[in-house]
């Protein structure tokens, strides 16, 4: 034990609490009463200079965990939606390969036409190609200017034309 951890447990025992104990002062008067200079004061020093380090590491770990935790979690859920996404692909492929008329397998190659050659960059878009698709893969059934239409209102279709004089 070094002269300071005596004198610490020395002052414990007359009644001093951690917070005497362990400040400046303590180190000083030992400084003093041993003629040592400051290295008393520069061990209390390191000490506190330990314990930041050590509260630091401390929390860095803690980050870190948190980190990992948010990572792996990220990771699982990319796994689902990937198993999702091959399914639905094995899905769609399954459906195209069984279609039984000729009629349904020219719909779903017209569809699949349409799929890789239409950008969507609105929600307007998206609501348009929605409803392409749809009257693409029922062969015209669903109109689309129609379904459009109670969308937006604006919209119109060409025997709706009238100029009034």
């Amino acid at each position: 034990m070094t002269g300071l951890e005596l004198l610490r447990e020395e002052l414990k025992k007359r009644g001093f609490n951690d917070h005497n104990v362990n400040g400046k002062l303590v180190a000083a008067v030992l400084d003093i009463l041993s003629n040592t200079d400051h290295v008393y004061s520069d061990m209390v020093k390191a000490e506190q200079e330990l314990d930041a380090v050590r509260k630091d590491v401390k929390r860095k770990s803690l980050e870190y965990r948190k980190r990992e935790f948010y990572l792996e979690q990220a990771e699982r859920d990319f796994k689902q939606a990937r198993l999702e996404v091959e399914q639905y692909i094995e899905k769609f492929n399954a459906a195209l390969s069984e279609c039984e008329t000729a009629e349904g397998r020219d719909a779903m190659r017209r569809a699949q036409t349409f799929v890789n050659s239409v950008s969507v960059n609105s929600k307007y878009d998206n609501t348009a190609y929605i409803i392409g698709l749809a009257s693409i893969l029922t062969n015209g059934g669903i109109g689309p200017i129609d379904k459009l239409k109670k969308l937006n209102p604006k919209l119109f279709r060409e025997d709706e034309l009238s100029i009034e004089l």
